[in-house]
This record gives C-alpha cells, sequence and structure tokens, in this order.
C-alpha cells in the first residue's frame, strides 16, 4: 500500500498559476456569456431567464482577468508613462474606429459625439454606450497608484479594497439610485485579480482536486446566498450592487472551469472547445465593441423562437467576423505608424 501510494502521489494543483494558461479561453468564454446576455431572446423558463440575466458575469470575469493580467505587466521594467502608452494603445484605438462608426449611423450631435468618444460620458450619465471601457480606462489609471498600496501589504490591502467597494456601493445605491455607479462594485473582483496574480508569481501553491471542488463550491455557495440577501434587502433589483456577490462566485467558477480543463486534459472535444475559446479570447476586446451595435441595430423580423435563435447566432457570427477584420485592421495600422516613427528616427 505505501508504495502504490509513492508510486502514484496525489496531483495537486497550482490553481493561480493556472489561471495564466487559461486565461485566454476564459476571456473567449467570458465574451460568449456577454453577448447571450445581450441577446433579446427570452424563453417561457424563468429560471433559464434568470441565469440569461446573470450572465454579464462575463464582465465580472473580463475585470478579474485585467488585474491578473496588470499585475504581471508591472513586473516588466518600464515607466509609468510606458505602462499607460501600451495599455491605451491595446483599448483606444479599436474603440475608437467602432465608436466613430456608431456616432455616424447614429447621427450623434457634437455634444454626444464628445462624450462617447472620450468615455466620459457614462460618468456624467449622457450615453451609457460601452461603459465596460470607461471602467477599465480607470483601472489602468489608477492601477500603479493602488500597485504603491497593493505591494507592502498584499492580503490586508486586497481586503480593504473589497470593502471599501461594498462600503462605496451600497450606500451609493440606497441615497442615489440612480448613480452610475457599476464602476465601484467591480473594484473588489479587480483587486482579487490582482491578488490571485500577487500568488502565482510569489507563492505557487498546490491544492488537493478535492480540496479545490469544495472550495468552489462554498464560494458559488456564499455568491449565491449573497445574491438572495442583497435582493431581499436592497430592492429594486440594480445592476449597481448586483455585481458584489461575484467576488465569490467568478473565482469559485474559474476554479471548476481549470479543473475540467486539466482532468480532460488528452480530450479531443475538449482541446476543440479550448482553441474555439481562445480564438474567441483572442478578439474579446473587438468583439465586445462590435456585438451590441450589431444586435441593436439590425432588424428583428417576425420569426418563430428557433428561427430567431439561428438569427442571433449569425448575428454572433457576424460581429465575430467583422471583429477579427477589425483586429487586422488595427494591427496593420499599428505597424505602419510603428514603420514610420523607427524610419523618423533613423532619419
Amino acid at each position: 500500500m505505501k508504495k502504490d501510494c509513492i508510486q502514484n502521489p496525489i496531483k495537486k494543483f497550482n490553481i493561480f498559476g493556472l489561471i495564466s494558461k487559461y486565461r485566454t479561453g476564459l476571456m473567449g468564454l467570458a465574451t460568449i456569456f456577454v453577448y447571450i446576455f445581450h441577446d433579446p431572446i427570452y424563453t417561457n423558463h424563468p429560471a433559464i431567464n434568470a441565469i440569461k440575466n446573470r450572465l454579464f458575469i462575463g464582465v465580472d470575469i473580463f475585470i478579474f482577468l485585467s488585474g491578473y493580467g496588470l499585475y504581471y505587466a508591472s513586473l516588466k521594467r518600464q515607466t509609468i508613462k510606458s505602462f499607460y502608452i501600451k495599455r491605451i494603445k491595446r483599448v483606444y484605438p479599436t474603440f475608437l474606429v467602432v465608436a466613430c462608426i456608431v456616432c455616424m449611423i447614429k447621427n450623434s450631435d457634437f455634444r454626444e459625439t464628445l462624450s462617447i468618444l472620450s468615455t466620459i460620458g457614462y460618468w456624467w450619465g449622457d450615453s451609457f454606450q460601452s461603459w465596460y471601457i470607461s471602467a477599465i480606462l480607470v483601472f489602468y489609471l489608477l492601477f500603479p497608484f493602488y500597485l504603491k498600496w497593493f505591494n507592502p501589504s498584499p492580503y490586508k490591502t486586497t481586503f480593504q479594497a473589497v470593502i471599501i467597494g461594498v462600503l462605496i456601493t451600497i450606500p451609493a445605491y440606497i441615497v442615489f439610485p440612480d448613480l452610475r455607479i457599476g464602476f465601484f462594485s467591480r473594484i473588489p473582483i479587480f483587486s482579487i485579480g490582482v491578488l490571485s496574480a500577487y500568488i502565482a508569481n510569489n507563492k505557487p501553491l498546490g491544492f488537493k482536486e478535492n480540496s479545490l471542488i469544495k472550495t468552489a463550491i462554498l464560494l458559488i455557495s456564499t455568491g449565491l446566498c449573497s445574491t438572495l440577501l442583497l435582493y431581499t434587502t436592497l430592492k429594486p433589483y440594480s445592476a449597481a450592487w448586483c455585481p458584489l456577490p461575484f467576488i465569490f462566485v467568478v473565482p469559485g467558477l474559474i476554479i471548476l472551469l481549470i479543473l475540467f480543463c486539466e482532468k480532460n486534459n488528452n480530450s479531443p472535444l475538449r482541446n476543440r472547445i479550448l482553441s474555439a475559446l481562445i480564438f474567441i479570447g483572442n478578439l474579446s476586446l473587438e468583439f465586445y465593441l462590435i456585438h451590441e451595435p450589431i444586435l441593436h441595430l439590425m432588424p428583428y423580423p417576425t420569426m418563430t423562437k428557433p428561427e430567431k435563435v439561428g438569427y442571433i447566432v449569425i448575428l454572433g457570427l457576424l460581429s465575430l467576423g467583422l471583429a477579427l477584420l477589425l483586429n487586422k485592421l488595427i494591427t496593420w495600422i499599428n505597424h505602419i505608424f510603428a514603420k514610420q516613427l523607427s524610419s523618423d528616427i533613423i532619419s
């Protein structure tokens, strides 16, 4: 018996480190979640509709992974200026192209165009278009300062950031129910993403499969109970506070997904699905920006429910194709600018 135990040791999973391995695939899954949340089709089953209405959890997965990725980006030797330039180049040119097209289609006036293109419209309540871009740019702006607060005491700082996010979100919602405070309710999940990357980089930990499954179930259950508690105490239902329970659900869901991928590492079906999710994940920004205008601007002729589902799938594929073209366009423009800048420096 002892010999068997030595020859077949219990496998442990470095779950924090594995997030990096599956990060792009998780982004692809989050993209699908957000698309399903935004599509206008509902079923006759309240339970299915309730799940659909919570699939904006994809945004919280994005923000968790953004915090995770930003911590690793901070490990590279760079100035704050270069950090900002890289982050803006990653997001804003793509956003600018889509936003300009949307403004032209909507025939926006000067004020609306300025509020959309500057991304500040979300903050003063003038435009809700692509609010995620407005929020993520603020996270980018504040991250170097947050890191100075985080580095001396990572666990304490994360706990404080979670508490601050909750303490801002709930009282602000009670006093100002119409205030757009979705950004503040995402501070906790962002800070947890940063801490996860810190643990992966500095303290690689291995966990048994059973322990991880129990932890994931406990986290998800806590998130569901928190949702029920908030729903019964903070009425009406609001997008301002409803992301707060995701600080439990997102880590739990990620643990289960990573475990599934690791346990089925040799499955052809698993590999095909993961490859598809990675493809979508690499286009997640472009798809996110394109799919909502597509869903809002396309006509919805009278159809049966199965036909509507097929129509939504076609619109999703159209959005994915346009996302790929946009990705190629931005890559080409960046290449032209880099080449021109290089020639100017040489000359």
